[in-house]
């Protein structure tokens, strides 16, 4: 059977800028030509439009759906076709990551230039075919990976005649790709958006992505393909977040091993998806492209699988289920409204959320729990059995007015922490719903991207001061400047000033020979600056220095074997510290006052020390010290002149280089920072609070010689101060 009008495919489902790609090509047109738009906030484009090409070389005919369409292959009616024919597509080396769409026209050919579409749509029954585009240099320009279901995508897709669903292997290489094709169940309309149907790229993707990078996030795109593969950690690794969203219902072994893996290691996930990972499937050995059915296609729940998807996601479709026809509107009764998803959104306890336009379904996943307990509790499993120990339920959805509810019959919104931080919507049309407009399921959203890493961030370069041994900063509040304190090789202290908008200057305020690290912080009881030093033989200066009183140093001791330093000025008593970490581990306070003296005592000896950052809560009046190991442990010292020493361990950073600390005085549930730079060129923030735990981001990624962290109260950023190994200095500012 010949096509319609045009279909195609891309051969390697994802590229790269400059890369050229193959479009596999059929048509019964005299001609056509390729128009390629992104996704965006809105679909953009053309950005790149082919002239027009005869068709007279793409007259291929349509496969079996196992088939790979660009090779030889079957008819549906059992008959032998040739393939595809190829066109290469050069895709524009400055192109960014995203979803682009390749729409094909037909023409006559000649007489000028082929006008693109008039109405160009992310979804088409033909004509059109998906082109991911990744970043070359992944977590640079974003901290956050949107993962398309392809998977799930071609399941349904039924090109070919058959499907996943009508008993038939399927091939990733066969027109749709979710920009196009027809799924199995079209059938079956959506009385929320009747136009566009399920399981493909417009329904929910498109949706979600005009939203986030209407609000001005940057994303980087691939799909689960490129996460399937042997490389798919190393692609995961550089990224604070994942994002899974919509209908994301097939995982392989490797994929979900790639994301548990991610997550173990500190990495956060996102679910604003349902029936999430409900099937495990499988491609052949002989050819990798084709996914099984018979005899390979199981339930992550099965008996024969024994491993539910819930050790991952949190919550299973087989306790909530779907409405895929004759659908209610559910929303969620929310819970635990003091927790940080739900800071600055009008809820309390028992409000309901998203109810009028249908949150919960079409499919939706839950955890079990008692559905008469006023506050539901999420029971814990032996791991990869079920919901993770400390699932937190944060909302409810009851699904017994669906035509098909499972289980315990209720969607679960939620969060657990396991080193890195999961995040679960529970259903498919949490994209749907946010794109609307909903103030409340956007900005919770918003919460959840802000918070796990996909905050905005902006990079600037301060200048370069060649051989850097040690950097630090701080924020000045009585004129609002940001410090970068840069300690180089010729012992030269450094201070680079700025301002976002009175402007930046530099002063060379000290001279240390044998200099070998360096810390700075601000004392509001004098609005003095004060740097503080280790140098060889152990002596540890203080520098201080004002615009208008100029510049003094004083040795403060010597401790034998210095040689880390942190600092910072506690205004309960209006002492200033120095934290000197020795070769051999040791931990030392050294307080200070210009009237009162000073003294000094240990607080700790650590085996393997590599840095220290420290940092006074005014919220507590307690004191702290965040304390590196090579091993990559990451400790905590908190004490008190009162109360005496305790600690506890924050995290683990494998390949652990340089840490550094500070207080974000404005936040309510985070306000804990501890920033560490690994071997492997990430660097990662803890966040903690007593009462809130711990959360892992990656900020960046970029090897530094060393690092400085702070908070500047009168815009609410967090800065860090990063050296490089050219002697470049620069700034990474972000929020929240």
């Amino acid at each position: 059977m010949m096509p319609a009008v045009i279909n195609g495919y891309c051969d390697e489902l994802s590229g790269f800028p400059g890369q050229t790609v193959t479009l596999r090509v059929a048509t019964d047109a005299a001609a056509f030509a390729v128009h390629v738009y992104r996704q965006g906030a809105a679909l953009e484009g053309p950005l790149l439009s082919t002239s027009w090409i005869d068709g007279a070389g793409y007259r291929g005919e349509e496969h079996q759906p196992s088939d790979d369409w660009g090779k030889p292959g079957h008819r549906p009616d059992g008959q032998p076709t040739d393939g595809w024919n190829a066109l290469a597509l050069t895709l524009p080396g400055e192109w960014t990551s995203g979803v682009y769409i390749a729409i094909f026209v037909e023409g006559s050919g000649g007489g000028g230039p082929p006008p693109p579409p008039a109405a160009p749509t992310a979804y088409a029954s033909s004509g059109q075919a998906l082109i991911v585009v990744k970043n070359p240099w992944p977590g640079h320009e974003s901290q956050v990976l949107y993962k398309l279901p392809l998977f799930t995508y071609q399941a349904y897709n039924a090109a070919g005649g058959m499907s996943i669903y009508t008993g038939s292997d399927v091939s990733l290489h066969r027109p749709g790709g979710g920009t196009g094709g027809v799924p199995w169940d079209v059938k079956y309309f959506d009385p929320f958006d009747r136009e566009i149907p399920r399981q493909v790229f417009a329904k929910y993707d498109s949706k979600l992505i005009a939203w986030l990078e209407g609000h001005g996030y940057r994303i980087d795109y691939c799909t689960d393909w490129d996460v399937h593969q042997p490389d798919g950690p190393a692609l995961l690794a550089p990224y604070a977040l994942v994002l899974s969203v919509g209908h994301d219902e097939y995982y392989t072994s490797a994929l979900r091993a790639h994301l548990e893996s991610y997550v173990a290691g500190g990495g956060n996930i996102a679910f604003l998806s349902g029936n999430t990972c409900w099937w495990r499937c499988q491609f052949a050995e002989d050819d990798p492209l084709r996914m099984l059915v018979q005899g390979a296609l199981r339930t992550w729940s099965d008996a024969e699988v024994g491993l539910p998807e819930d050790s991952l996601t949190g919550v299973s479709f087989r306790n909530a289920g779907e409405a895929d026809r004759d659908r209610v509107s559910v929303g969620y009764t929310v819970q635990h409204a003091e927790q940080w998803p739900f800071e600055g959104v009008d809820v309390v306890d028992g409000d309901q959320i998203g109810h009028d336009d249908g949150l919960v379904g079409y499919e939706c996943d839950g955890a079990p729990f008692e559905r008469t307990a006023p506050r539901p509790v999420a029971p814990s499993f032996p791991p990869g059995t079920g919901t993770p120990p400390g699932f937190m339920i944060l909302g409810t959805g009851l699904t017994d007015g669906f035509n098909d509810p499972k289980g315990n019959r209720a969607a679960t919104m939620g969060m657990y922490t396991q080193v890195g931080t999961v995040f679960t919507g529970a259903t498919t049309d949490w994209p749907r719903v946010a794109a609307l407009g909903d103030a409340r399921v956007g900005k919770i959203t918003r919460n959840v991207m802000d918070r796990l890493g996909g905050n905005p961030k902006g990079l600037a370069l301060l200048g370069n001061l060649g051989d850097v041994v040690a950097c630090d900063g701080f924020y000045t509040p009585d004129d609002e400047f940001r410090h970068a304190i840069i300690g180089t090789r010729d012992g030269g202290v450094t201070e680079l000033f700025y301002h976002p908008d009175l402007g930046e200057g530099r002063v060379r305020v000290a001279d240390q020979t044998g200099l070998r690290d360096l810390a700075g912080f601000w004392s509001d009881d004098d609005r003095y600056r004060h740097v503080i030093t280790a140098r060889e033989g152990g002596e540890v200066w203080e520098i201080f220095f004002h615009p208008s009183s100029g510049i003094g140093q004083v040795k403060i001791a010597t401790v034998p074997g210095a040689a880390r330093v942190a600092g910072f000025y506690s205004d309960d008593d209006h002492y200033r510290h120095a934290i000197v970490a020795t070769a051999g581990g040791e931990v030392i306070e050294i307080f200070y006052h210009p009237d009162h003296g000073q003294g000094q005592v240990t607080l700790g000896t650590f085996s393997g020390l590599v840095d220290i950052g420290a940092f006074y809560t005014p919220d507590d009046q307690r004191r702290h010290v965040i304390v590196g190991q090579a091993d990559g442990t990451v400790t905590e010292i908190y004490f008190h002149p009162s109360t005496g020493v305790e600690t506890a361990e924050i995290g683990r950073v494998p390949g652990l280089t340089r840490v550094s600390g500070y207080y974000a005085a404005d936040d309510g549930f985070f306000d804990r920072r501890a920033a560490i730079a690994a071997d492997d060129g990430r660097i990662h923030e803890i966040r903690y609070h007593p009462q809130f735990g711990i959360m892992r981001v990656v900020l960046f990624n970029e090897e530094v010689v060393d690092l400085g962290s702070f908070f500047s109260g009168d815009d609410g950023y967090r800065h860090a101060i990063l050296a490089i190994d050219d002697g470049d200095i620069d700034e990474l500012f972000f929020r929240p």
